[in-house]
């Protein structure tokens, strides 16, 4: 549905779900509470934590697909303004 008009007669509905992804995100140790931060800042849930070598990091969380590409979008940037920080 991409219109609430588009929405059956309400008497006919018996209940509404929303679409739900797992995500899984591989990233620098160094960024893990910034993507898990953005994680709870966009509805998600985080389900576990691997560490894949001493430097990268497999977090995977649940989300609503809604928030998918809001989830996206910040945690580019975010993660680009802490590369340009440590490197300084």
């Amino acid at each position: 549905m991409h219109n609430p008009s588009d929405m059956p007669d309400p008497a006919r509905i018996a209940e509404i779900r929303e679409p739900f992804i797992r995500a899984t995100i591989i990233t620098p140790k160094e960024f893990i509470g910034v993507v898990m931060e953005l994680c709870r800042e966009r509805r998600g849930t985080h389900v576990g934590m691997h560490y894949l070598s001493p430097e990268r990091v497999q977090l995977t969380t649940t989300s609503a697909r809604g928030d998918r590409d809001r989830l996206l979008r910040p945690a580019e940037s975010r993660t680009r303004a802490m590369r340009r920080s440590t490197t300084s």
